[in-house]
């Protein structure tokens, strides 16, 4: 889908959107895969994160 060519300046602009919110779903799944595996690994880091600052 990223390397398609269209004539029709609203299915660009369509595909564009579909591209943007692809890379955003790929970051999501990989933002929540290092947080499950810090979770699952009982890190120091993942502690750090979900620390209360009182």
């Amino acid at each position: 889908m990223k390397n398609e060519n269209t004539m029709n300046p609203q299915a660009y602009t369509c595909t564009n959107v579909l591209n943007k919110k692809l890379q955003e779903f790929e970051t999501w799944i990989k933002t929540m895969n290092y947080r499950l595996l810090l979770e699952h690994t009982h890190s120091n880091e993942y502690y750090k994160r979900n620390q209360l600052y009182l």
